[in-house]
């Protein structure tokens, strides 16, 4: 895997998005380019908030890109495999697959478990 999301900007091309092509978590605060994402597998577009939705394997987390600043930021998980707790500092399972549900918020399944996960988190 080359640990980067990339988007086609409408002009036939693909653009990286995020990541440097290194496998270890690094760069929340900073700029999406410069941020390590190991294996990302699910991605979603949060067009009310501007920003994309990031979920990875091997540290699982998910992490949002604001698309106004291109800066990223880890929104749920701590890269530790586990299940409840507060959603910056849950455990979470490795993300399979990542949508909105219709009131905007986070729905996630993890592999291991089986589990369908969603997320209340604050603007």
């Amino acid at each position: 895997a080359n640990h980067v999301v990339r988007l086609e900007k409408g002009d036939g091309r693909l653009h990286v998005l995020a990541g440097t092509g290194g496998s270890t978590v690094s760069g929340d605060g900073g700029p999406a380019t410069n941020a390590g994402i190991p294996y990302p597998t699910a991605i979603v577009y949060d067009a009310a908030r501007n920003r994309v939705l990031v979920g990875s394997w091997q540290s699982p987390r998910i992490r949002a890109i604001d698309l106004t600043t291109g800066n990223i930021s880890t929104v749920a998980g701590t890269g530790e495999d586990a299940q409840d707790g507060l959603v910056r500092k849950a455990a979470l399972g490795d993300i399979g697959g990542l949508a909105l549900d219709t009131d905007g918020r986070p729905v996630f399944t993890e592999v291991q478990t089986g589990r369908v996960r969603k997320l209340w988190l604050a603007d």
